[in-house]
């Protein structure tokens, strides 16, 4: 009885230490005018709830006075700080703000559509000024529109990439994806999966949506590894669906085109919630945004491809073949550097090239490379493959071992079309090579059977490294 006593004693002492903390946190962030750092408070204020987050059925008090003294002013005050980028600053908020919806059960419906930075804090000052019911909310164009199509673009890129943790310049893929589950409901009922869209004007909405790459951000999201974030990338494409069937062709001419490319995705899923590879993937991101070009020289190819089968196959790149040895007599050039363009953004991961591999992708581009028939930017984005693979020591091994790339380097660039910026690229590819063979080896001297072999290998990249510095300076 006595140590239960002492250890309730404890818990309650805690637990109004924690309340006299998130009392001063939350007046410094909402106190601090727009000017000043915040960092700090919102930092340690996530900590205390991550920290109370599994003692919530002990700490009964603590939830009780999280969920009354969160009030819109905090909402606004955080909403008009986050940028929503990958930054430590916006990923704190992020994560401040789930936290407070999914464990302490803040209701945040009154805030979507969401939206971020100086539109927030507008748009929510009329909330704040006026309440829920004469609030004039944004419309999802509203929202869609203060999105970067460029910037969603190379975020959808990054996707599941390595270094990009902090990196301000990308959005952050869990925001956006809850962001467009709102611009693609449809009737007046606001939650966290808010249907606020009229019928008769989602047409516009409809195009802005593929037209802010939000479209192409759902296909490459599908391949995300986090299985929430998946999830919510299917979601999106499904109600996207929905939402297209309800329209008329007249209201949108490109809904037939649209509404076939995602029943072509929805057949090509072999189970609930797969994890497709980045090349297959980004196939669709590129193809949503190209059915708005009739223009382009590579659309009468991959629509005719689209139209050939029900389904596309998940296990290899979509019409690499026909692409990459394309025989078309005016648009050769064009449709190869479409699916190597594809493909320089792919490579995202290792499976990524094995699936490549499976149409000797490599052998295809490094014989490419070397011929008469490449141009300058058939050249550079098969570079760009090759640094893309050198990412990962396995796959440089790979290189090193079955295509013996380091003497291909050797070889190219003593030809006579290769430019400076060609040389300087395969040179920096050679000590790509180089460092990633030796961190291979460092791992395979752990086993003596492989000591031999290790050191033949360095012998071989040092006997070819001179050859290559002679030619380059």
């Amino acid at each position: 009885m006595a140590g239960s006593r002492k250890r309730k004693f404890y818990e309650v002492s805690d637990e109004n230490i924690a309340i006299q903390k998130f009392k001063r946190y939350h007046q410094k962030i909402c106190d601090a005018s727009i000017d000043l750092p915040i960092e700090k408070p919102i930092r340690r204020m996530n900590r205390i709830l991550i920290d109370s987050k599994d003692d919530v059925f002990i700490f009964v008090d603590f939830a009780k006075y999280v969920r009354k003294s969160v009030d819109i002013k905090l909402i606004i005050c955080l909403l008009s700080r986050y940028n929503a980028s990958l930054s430590a600053f916006d990923t704190s908020i992020f994560d401040l703000l789930r936290i407070l919806e999914r464990t302490y059960q803040i209701n945040l419906s009154a805030f979507f559509p969401l939206t971020w930075s100086s539109q927030a804090k507008d748009s929510y000052q009329q909330l704040q000024n006026f309440g829920a019911t004469l609030h004039n909310r944004l419309t999802s164009d509203q929202v869609l529109g203060h999105l970067d199509p460029e910037r969603v673009w190379l975020s959808l890129l990054a996707i599941d990439a390595k270094k990009v943790k902090c990196d301000q310049n990308l959005y952050d893929p869990r925001f956006l994806l809850r962001c467009f589950i709102s611009t693609v409901e449809e009737g007046s009922d606001v939650n966290f999966f808010q249907k606020f869209f009229l019928t008769n004007n989602f047409q516009l909405t409809a195009r802005k949506f593929i037209d802010s790459n939000a479209l192409s951000f759902a296909f490459a999201a599908t391949s995300c590894s986090d299985k929430k974030e998946r999830a919510v990338s299917y979601y999106i494409l499904r109600r996207f669906l929905e939402r297209l069937n309800e329209l008329s062709a007249e209201n949108f001419v490109e809904k037939p085109l649209f509404a076939y490319l995602l029943r072509i995705f929805r057949n090509s899923i072999p189970r609930p919630n797969e994890r497709l590879p980045h090349v297959v993937s980004h196939f669709f991101a590129r193809t949503s945004k190209l059915l708005l070009n009739p223009s382009d020289s590579v659309y009468a190819s991959i629509l005719a491809f689209l139209t050939l089968k029900p389904t596309v196959d998940i296990g290899n790149v979509p019409e690499f073949y026909k692409l990459f040895l394309s025989s078309s007599t005016h648009f050769h050039n064009d449709e190869r550097h479409w699916i190597l363009k594809l493909l320089s953004g792919a490579m995202i991961e290792p499976n990524d090239y094995n699936i490549l591999q499976k149409k000797s992708g490599i052998t295809l581009c490094l014989s490419l490379f070397a011929s008469n028939i490449s141009d300058r930017i058939t050249r550079k984005y098969i570079l760009l493959i090759l640094r893309s693979v050198l990412k990962f020591p396995s796959l440089a091994y790979d290189l090193f071992h079955r295509h013996n790339f380091h003497s291909w380097i050797a070889l190219t660039i003593q030809q006579s079309f290769i430019s400076q910026w060609d040389a300087v690229f395969l040179c920096q590819l050679f000590i790509t090579l180089y460092e990633q063979i030796k961190s291979y080896c460092l791992i395979k001297r752990k086993n003596p059977m492989k000591l031999g072999s290790v050191s033949m290998k360095q012998r071989m990249l040092q006997m070819v490294a001179p050859k290559v510095d002679f030619l380059l300076f």
